[in-house]
């Protein structure tokens, strides 16, 4: 959601992948870097490396058609009355779900926290691209998600349940909550790029996984 997306073979300017890395840097916000294309792009992908750069190549993508037989599946799954799930609409609400993220090993130290809070903050909570919630038992925050919606196509960005609320249907219900928002939006396709652990979330819905092709995705490294 927050990063550079380029060609495979693109002739970028000398000095341009520093001045990026260094103005991402300055700003201390957690960035990705995304290769599109057919090909490899190893001179990119060197360069990326080198300075520090770390290549997604263990997560998978995962996706299927939006249809009444996800909404049959999901409509199964029950976490009970004391667990709502609301969309995170004021700064409190974002410390809460930064606080399960940060619970949950989503951030790398009280930094990363800041800079994604300044972040999502300067986006806006009412973007209609890009949403979030948190579901809390008895007040408290044990669960976060996020939904990017472009065109047709729904990713399920963030998810995390905080140990000792997990395989109880609260990750379930949270994939639900965004699903349909964003099937009210127009989407009819949903993916995700998925952990190990995540797949065993989705492939009960009816996910099929392609694995990240090595070398086209990127975490840009924080300062």
């Amino acid at each position: 959601m927050n990063g550079v997306v380029s060609q495979v073979g693109a002739a970028l300017p000398d000095g341009l992948v520093d001045e990026l890395l260094a103005w991402f840097a300055e700003l201390e916000l957690p960035a990705s870097w995304l290769v599109e294309g057919e090909d490899d792009d190893p001179v990119l992908a060197a360069a990326l490396a080198g300075r520090g750069a770390r290549s997604e190549d263990s997560r998978s993508w995962a996706g299927r058609r939006i249809d009444d037989d996800l909404f049959a599946t999901l409509a199964d799954g029950d976490v009970g009355g004391d667990v709502v799930i609301t969309r995170v609409r004021t700064a409190t609400d974002l410390d809460e779900w930064l606080a399960v993220a940060g619970r949950c090993g989503w951030l790398v130290d009280d930094r990363d926290r800041r800079a994604r809070r300044r972040l999502h903050l300067s986006i806006g909570l009412d973007d209609g691209d890009l949403v979030h919630w948190v579901a809390r038992r008895d007040d408290r925050p044990v669960a976060m998600a996020s939904a990017h919606v472009t065109g047709a196509v729904v990713d399920l960005c963030n998810l995390a349940v905080v140990d000792r609320e997990r395989r109880q249907g609260i990750g379930r219900a949270l994939a639900g909550e965004r699903i349909r928002t964003a099937h009210e939006r127009g989407a009819t396709t949903v993916v995700s790029a998925l952990s190990p652990d995540g797949w065993k979330l989705y492939e009960p819905l009816g996910f099929r996984s392609v694995g990240v092709t090595p070398g086209r995705w990127f975490q840009l490294p924080l300062p």
